[in-house]
């Protein structure tokens, strides 16, 4: 499910801030390449974070403020209480979300990497196998086809509010208003609804602290045996 909004997200950013925020190319390169580097600086803190809550808590945690972070701007806008597009505070202030957003989420996708390793420990105690190579490829195929699921949801989002297409659309101004503040409903509120479904499904994830390292001990100890 979060790959499917990996898709989603990644189809409509470009029209998000250009059209819906008024951005011109270099502030989109600017708001873009905030987010992976927000990750980048969120990284390092998550080994003390996922020490401190646990895994599953982490991923939670990054899920979440992803959520609120992705909608916040929008029903800011939409509620007449962010700058407008003309304005100079516009763009500092989503370069910082996306910034933290970044840093939070980090949290997140360190735990869920964390958590496919106790896993393999897991399957190894349950089939004396241990298969990282199976896991992480069906992870990645995974990923690859949720995502690309993600990209067709996002044009039949764009068919649903009838985004106009043409040579002609080049700025907020070539789009109606209302189709405009109908793409920031779905890129902000609809696509965080999927980030709580997601949200769930973690939530359902029985792995602790405590049963991975009984795990393990129990792997030591057969290991030590054989």
């Amino acid at each position: 499910n979060m790959y499917v909004i990996v898709g989603v997200n990644a189809v409509l950013d470009l029209c998000v801030l250009t059209f819906f925020w008024g951005f011109d190319s270099t502030a989109v390169f600017l708001v873009i390449i905030t987010y992976p580097v927000g990750v980048m600086l969120g990284a390092p803190f998550a080994t003390a974070f996922t020490r401190r809550w646990g895994k599953k808590t982490a991923i939670v945690f990054g899920s979440l403020t992803w959520a609120f972070w992705q909608m916040l701007p929008i029903i800011l806008r939409l509620g007449d209480a962010f700058p407008e597009n003309n304005e100079a505070l516009l763009l500092p202030l989503v370069v910082g979300i996306k910034l933290i957003q970044g840093m939070c989420t980090a949290q997140g996708d360190v735990a869920g990497g964390a958590m496919l390793a106790d896993l393999v420990d897991e399957q190894e105690l349950e089939t004396s196998m241990r298969q990282e190579g199976v896991i992480n490829a069906v992870i990645s195929f995974s990923a690859k086809a949720t995502s690309g699921l993600g990209s067709i949801v996002a044009g039949f989002a764009l068919e649903l509010i009838d985004w106009p297409v043409g040579e002609n659309i080049q700025t907020a101004a070539d789009v109606p208003v209302a189709t405009l503040e109908q793409l920031g409903i779905v890129y902000g509120p609809m696509i965080a609804a999927f980030a709580f479904i997601s949200i769930w499904c973690f939530m359902q994830v029985s792995s602790t602290r405590e049963r991975h390292a009984a795990i393990l001990a129990r792997l030591i100890a057969r290991r030590a045996s054989s």
